[in-house]
């Protein structure tokens, strides 16, 4: 988030009038809880920081306030942040990362023609405080296959004209055309990661397509994990805990189904649906970059609630480079593997680190 101010809360003292304005630094962020709402968005007892107006010899002092939170609309988009997500309304990071599902918004609010609860959270996006950068769209395309290079350019253009026709005032990450191979090279490298990943989630789909039983999740847990030794997953891939998530998702099936909501599992599982589901893997991966490269400047946009409660739910912690290789940590939490048991939990923590270094 936005370590500038970039809102004002005015505090009236009622036994003496005397009127105190708040910059608003930053706001806790909202997690797993949040995100089941489907009426009103009503919280109490947030965190908030600020930074009082009163300035003494230009130091500024910063605090901490609890206050209630509420909206009459639900929230429609979710800006991913560190440790969680925020309604648009209450962050403004300097960079936002768009998931491709925003632009269908954008245009509908630019043409008067957007569902209203959509059009209210978009329009905390036109403040002109916050720099768009639609690199992701780019990087899904839209033909349900990694994007040649003339493809990538003309996402990214695309999506570029989207933001900048439906919100004048925004700032637009601009792109070169050397810019824009170099980041296509990212999608060069990754070309073997993908085609191993989409090998897997084809394979493991079917098998996820129905809620099973208790007695039979650690025989489908053993499937999982022998598809993904012949796949050859790498280290980096999230298809893995992905598959294993679902799997040990809520018995009760209680919303959102994070990871069953990003495999979306059918018995005829395509390249076009493991290519979807792994754009949003990837999304999430560019994020925890970003953040570890950039802290709290930079965030993504979603409309994708079980995003978002991946994400969440995943709760993973800045990573680093080391010998050109990406790394960061995430807890088998019973977040991430709901149904499962902390001894489940232990040995499939263990599973994964053995496979995934192995």
């Amino acid at each position: 988030m936005n370590s500038t101010p970039w809102a004002r809360i005015r505090h009236v003292d009622d036994s003496t009038s005397v009127v105190t304005d708040f910059d608003l630094v930053n706001v806790d962020p909202f997690g797993l809880a949040e995100l089941s709402s489907q009426g009103p968005f009503a919280v109490t007892g947030h965190g908030f920081r600020v930074e009082d107006n009163l300035a003494i010899e230009n130091v500024r002092r910063r605090s901490t306030m609890k206050a209630a939170v509420r909206f009459n609309a639900p929230p429609r988009l979710f800006v991913l942040v560190k440790n969680g997500w925020l309604p648009t309304a209450l962050t403004s990071p300097r960079t936002l990362l768009l998931d491709r599902n925003i632009l269908r918004r954008l245009r509908m609010f630019a043409s008067n023609r957007g569902d209203p609860g959509d059009n209210f959270w978009v329009g905390f996006l036109t403040t002109g405080t916050m720099a768009f950068n639609p690199a992701l769209c780019a990087h899904e395309g839209r033909e349900g296959h990694p994007p040649t290079m003339e493809q990538f350019r003309s996402e990214y253009q695309s999506a570029a004209e989207v933001i900048r026709s439906s919100l004048p005032r925004a700032q637009l990450i601009e792109l070169t055309e050397e810019n824009l191979e170099q980041l296509y090279s990212n999608v060069v490298a990754i070309r073997e990661t993908h085609t191993a990943e989409a090998h897997f989630l084809r394979r493991v789909a079917p098998l996820l397509t129905e809620r099973l039983p208790e007695a039979q999740l650690l025989a489908a847990e053993d499937q999982l994990f022998e598809i993904a030794a012949g796949t050859r997953l790498p280290s980096s891939s999230l298809t893995l805990i992905l598959a294993i998530s679902c799997l040990y998702e809520d018995r009760a099936g209680s919303p959102p189904l994070a990871a069953r909501g990003i495999l979306k599992p059918t018995a005829a599982y395509t390249v076009a649906d493991a290519h979807n589901a792994i754009s949003d893997l990837r999304a999430i991966q560019f994020l925890i970059m970003g953040l570890s490269m950039f802290g709290e400047e930079i965030a993504l946009c979603t409309s994708d609630r079980s995003l978002a409660a991946f994400w969440c739910s995943l709760a993973p912690t800045p990573g680093s480079w080391q010998n050109h290789q990406f790394t960061f940590t995430a807890q088998v939490s019973t977040t991430l593997l709901p149904a499962a048991v902390y001894e489940d939990r232990v040995r499939i923590g263990e599973r994964i680190a053995g496979l995934l270094q192995g």
